[in-house]
């Protein structure tokens, strides 16, 4: 939480309509808003100070301070402070840059009954220390391992979250502690081993542009949610190579399924195409009818020619979206929506049981040509 001092002996609030921005490699740049106001000695010859007492001499702490320039400084005036920890000095000279944020922090932990920190301006400077924020941290031992493989994942969500722009508290570690869980992460919860990412959700986040491929880093990712969003492209080929992974792109208008597709491909809406495939557990057809599912007139039928494609289980779980969406059940088996290529197919699932009786629906089809074998 940020809040303003409060009945600070010696301090007096002062403010900017203009933005402060942070210095490059900032990592410490605290909230925009919080940089609007900051604190200034009302007497330049008496120091700014605060304090708190620990609970005991073992407890650490770390302490970051934000400081910067609020006003252009004119020829005969200056700002230059020092900042003490219990009468030691702590840091500076410090000279705050001009509408720019520099961060004084404690490089290692702080150990101590009682600290007290001072601000206090240098002999030679005309104008008294000035603060905008002031955060202190408690150090708190985990019981709770860190996450398995934690820099490479770490990487790999920072990376995700700066080339979508992802606006979540996705800081320290990923999987622990279990209550402090990044938004949208699930990890396994094993006491005898160090957790993992296992399910990633990023349902209507707003995502725009490809699908980021540092996913493909998260190895042991189970889940994985991209729906509602507007995402461009294809489903990258790393991703197929997970084999535990399941994947909804559902709801993004211009994302193929299909690690193939082309620009050409993805304006067919209106087609339908039908590649027969063998998969797990009986077999996989998907059907296509000319012009749209329900049928059309011969000028609007399309005109198909045979690649001898063959599908993998993987390659029909992409295409179907895990079998996202049941658009029928009819006497032979259920069938799903799928795109290959950015065109919509009718994938059926037939059981060994129907294959005989499908053949002849098929053989039927195919006469109408309402069917085409890759």
């Amino acid at each position: 939480m940020w809040f303003p001092p409060v009945a600070m002996v010696g301090w007096t609030p002062i403010s900017t309509s203009l933005t402060v921005d942070g210095i490059p490699h900032n990592d410490f740049q605290p909230p925009s808003v919080v940089m609007e106001t900051a604190s200034t000695a009302i007497n330049a010859s008496v120091p700014m100070t605060f304090n708190w007492v620990a609970p005991d001499n073992t407890t650490q702490y770390y302490v970051y301070m934000h400081i910067a320039e609020i006003r252009v400084l004119k020829a005969n005036e200056s700002r230059v402070f020092n900042i003490a920890l219990n009468g030691e000095l702590w840091g500076g000279p410090i000279i705050p840059k001009y509408l720019h944020t520099t961060t004084v922090y404690s490089p290692s932990a702080l150990k101590g009954g009682k600290f007290e920190f001072a601000l206090y301006k240098i002999e030679q400077s005309t104008l008294p220390p000035l603060i905008y924020a002031i955060e202190v941290y408690k150090v708190v031992d985990l019981l709770q391992s860190q996450t398995d493989q934690q820099d490479a994942l770490v990487d790999a969500m920072r990376n995700i979250k700066s080339m979508y722009g992802v606006r979540r508290n996705w800081q320290g570690d990923p999987c622990a502690p279990t209550v402090f869980v990044w938004d949208g992460l699930n990890c396994t919860s094993n006491a005898y081993e160090s957790p993992t990412i296992i399910s990633l959700n990023l349902s209507s986040s707003g995502l725009a542009g490809q699908i980021a491929p540092y996913i493909s880093n998260l190895s042991l990712i189970q889940y994985l949610d991209l729906s509602n969003n507007n995402l461009t492209g294809s489903v990258p080929d790393s991703l197929s190579n997970l084999q535990s992974l399941r994947v909804l792109v559902g709801e993004n208008p211009n994302l193929c399924s299909s690690v193939s597709c082309t620009t050409e491909q993805k304006k067919k809406k209106t087609n339908i195409i039908v590649p027969i495939l063998a998969s797990i557990g009986g077999l996989f057809l998907l059907l296509a009818a000319a012009g749209n599912v329900t049928g059309g007139n011969a000028t609007n039928r399309m005109q198909l020619e045979s690649k001898n494609r063959q599908f993998t289980y993987s390659d029909i779980r992409m295409i179907t979206n895990n079998f996202e969406k049941l658009l029928d059940q009819g006497g032979f088996g259920k069938i799903y929506l799928g795109f290959v290529e950015g065109n919509p197919v009718a994938g059926k699932i037939v059981s060994q049981s129907a294959i005989e009786g499908f053949q002849q629906f098929l053989s039927e089809a195919c006469k109408r040509r309402l069917c085409h074998i890759f």
